[in-house]
This record gives structure tokens, sequence and C-alpha cells, in this order.
């Protein structure tokens, strides 16, 4: 086994370059391409002497460069507590997204209305049924005041409410239906 580092090493350390490469931490390709280039310098042996190259890798860096890597490769290896915390996390992202297609489909499909709108459109019939039936004791005022039969009192007071009444879900299903409901 001491023969083999021997052969492998060469005069003062130095080595093959897909061996730099695996210390280094890249395909031994790259390194053959940084020798072509005349990036890294090979000795007389035609090996690599790691100090050297070490160095002549080190005055290629542009120091911009540095903080990108360290904020894209972090100096730790990723745990395993890491990898099943992101597992998690693309879950939970998998389900909302899920949630989302299918809440867009039962919208797409009329099962499911929005909120606001419901609550605008609530309003606004609320509103118009207050002031409708508000009405009432304007317009029956002087009818009624000269009414002492109090079961003719009732059945006009019955048939105005019933007017009114009508006359609102009339106009909702105009508005639903885009047009004048004959009745």
């Amino acid at each position: 086994m001491a023969g083999t580092s021997r052969k492998r090493r060469g005069a003062a350390g130095h080595i093959t370059r897909a061996e730099y490469a695996r210390r280094i931490g890249v395909s031994a390709q790259y390194v053959s391409k940084l020798v072509k280039q005349g990036k890294i310098p090979l000795e007389a042996d035609g090996k690599v002497d790691p100090v050297k190259a070490d160095a002549a890798r080190k005055a290629l860096r542009h120091p911009e460069r540095d903080s990108y890597r360290k904020s894209v490769f972090p100096e730790h290896p990723v745990t395993i507590e890491d990898a099943k915390a992101f597992q998690t996390a693309r879950t939970v992202q998998a389900g909302y997204k899920a949630k989302l297609t299918q809440l867009e489909y039962e919208m797409a499909a009329g099962r499911v209305v929005d909120k606001a709108e419901v609550k605008s459109t609530v309003f606004v019939a609320g509103r118009t049924a207050r002031d409708a039936l508000l009405a009432i004791p304007k317009r029956m005022a002087a009818l009624l005041a000269a009414e002492t039969d109090r079961a003719k009192v009732e059945l006009m007071l019955r048939r105005e409410l019933m007017q009114a009444l009508t006359s609102l879900a009339d106009e909702e299903l105009a508005a639903q239906f885009g047009g004048a409901i004959e009745t």
C-alpha cells in the first residue's frame, strides 16, 4: 500500500489531476480545463503540486463572488433534521397548492362565492327591503286614519306589506336573471 501511495504522489507530494479534483470537490475534467488554460501549473512530472494549485485557484477567485458562494453553499453540510424540515415545508406547500387549486375549481363551477361579494349583496338587499318597508307608513297613513274598521285596517296593511315584499322579490329575480320578470 505504501508503494501505491508513492506511485501516485510522485516527487515532493505531487498528485494526479483526478486526485486533486477529488480533494477540492470538483470534477477531473474541470481541473484538466484549468491546466489547459494555464490557470493551474503542472510540475515537470506532469502532476499537480496541491500547494501551488491552491494558491493559483485562490488568485483566480473574485472577492465579490465569495459572499455569493457562502450564501448559496453553506459552510456546514445539511443535516437530516434540515432535510426533514425542508420536506415538511414542501409537503405543507403542496397541500396548500392543492387546496387553492380546488378552491379555484369550485369558484369556476359556481359552488363557492366570494365572501365580500355576498356581504355586499346582502347589505344592499337588506337596505332595499328596509327602505321599502319604512315607506309603507307614509303611503298608508291617510288611508288608515280614515278607516275605523279594525279588520279593514289589518287587511289594508297586509296587502301593502305583501305588495312591497312581492316587489322586492321581483326585483331580486330580475337582478338574478338579467331582466324584468312578469308575474
